[in-house]
């Protein structure tokens, strides 16, 4: 697939890179999905568009530029028109609390024009001083505010939660008894990359084997034509998620898109589940969340392997499912 020059306008060099990917063709037989067929894959306009919030950001600047917002939101829009909307919510989401740039009800706001029924918040952890990273009280004090809002709203909720710094040693950066006060919790590796492969896949595998820890966030580290993976066992680690019932992430962000496409099809095949998640700091990243359906899509995954198709009124026992299971 050829671009002309121009074409991406104001979009990121790894958005553009992401449609590159997916106009390549597959060079190793090994790294190929399955021919399936028969199978239902996520309609590619899974995620309402269209929306008061994404009319009024249009006419501003985001981070990348006005016409990169504009485009996302045209896309949407067409294939919106192609499918049936199955993305229901999403999660790991910052606020001004951390390193956001709006606040819990902006963020809230934006979630419901797109037409999610629901919103998980995780604030970065203290150990994350580069991204102002929040301490017990403060994170306390969101959950509170969170309980509030949420009962001002009607058909849609917000999800408490954190994105929890793991450590060297793969122990976390919260202790259990407050990670056990959230609705969720995310663990993610910000710092010490240069591990060993044997070293760095004991260290998050110690994570997920926290009862707490419902999300593996950005499981490979990587900063698209920035910054390489680091060093780690994928498929342990898939075998751990299965094992501990600890959900993947496919972060959407066109920076990460992180876990690779590549993998999915053994994520499947283990029947570990995917969580697709913008890691959005301001509300037009919510955006993103179709740069994951397309990843999704390409890595052979339906609906019934992303959790976040569930509805409201499903999702809170997905959630609570791997510390029943650990009670």
């Amino acid at each position: 697939m050829r671009f002309a020059r121009g074409q991406f306008g104001g979009i990121s060099v790894c958005a553009q890179l992401f449609y590159r990917e997916q106009g390549t063709q597959h060079r190793d037989a090994r790294s190929r999905p399955p021919a399936r067929l028969d199978v239902e894959r996520i309609p590619a306009g899974e995620v309402a568009a269209g929306s008061e919030v994404q009319k009024k950001e249009a006419g501003g600047e985001d981070s990348n530029g006005s016409r990169r917002s504009g485009f996302v939101r045209r896309a949407w829009t067409r294939f919106r028109a192609a499918g049936i909307a199955r993305e229901r919510g999403t999660f790991h989401c910052h606020t001004v609390a951390s390193d956001g740039h709006n606040t819990l009800e902006e963020m809230a706001a934006a979630a419901q024009e797109l037409g999610l029924e629901y919103l998980g918040i995780a604030e970065h952890s203290k150990s994350s001083i580069q991204a102002h990273g929040i301490d017990a009280l403060k994170l306390r004090s969101q959950i509170s505010a969170i309980r509030k809002l949420n009962n001002k709203l009607d058909g849609f909720r917000v999800f408490s939660g954190v994105e929890c710094d793991i450590l060297r040693d793969g122990k976390l950066d919260f202790d259990d008894e407050i990670l056990g006060e959230l609705d969720f919790a995310v663990a993610s590796i910000h710092s010490v990359f240069n591990l060993s492969e044997a070293e760095m896949t004991k260290r998050i595998i110690r994570a997920m084997e926290n009862p707490f820890i419902t999300i593996l966030a950005h499981p490979t580290g990587r900063l698209l034509l920035k910054r390489e993976p680091y060093a780690i066992d994928i498929p342990a680690v898939l075998e751990a998620a299965a094992e501990t019932g600890t959900w993947i992430e496919l972060n959407a962000a066109p920076k990460r898109l992180d876990l690779d496409w590549r993998w999915w099809p053994l994520a499947k095949e283990k029947d570990v589940k995917c969580v697709i998640n913008p890691d959005a700091h301001r509300t037009e990243r919510l955006q993103d969340l179709w740069f994951g359906i397309g990843i999704a899509r390409k890595g052979w995954l339906t609906k019934v392997d992303v959790v976040n198709c569930l509805p409201l009124g499903k999702i809170q026992s997905a959630l609570e499912a791997k510390r029943n299971k650990k009670a």
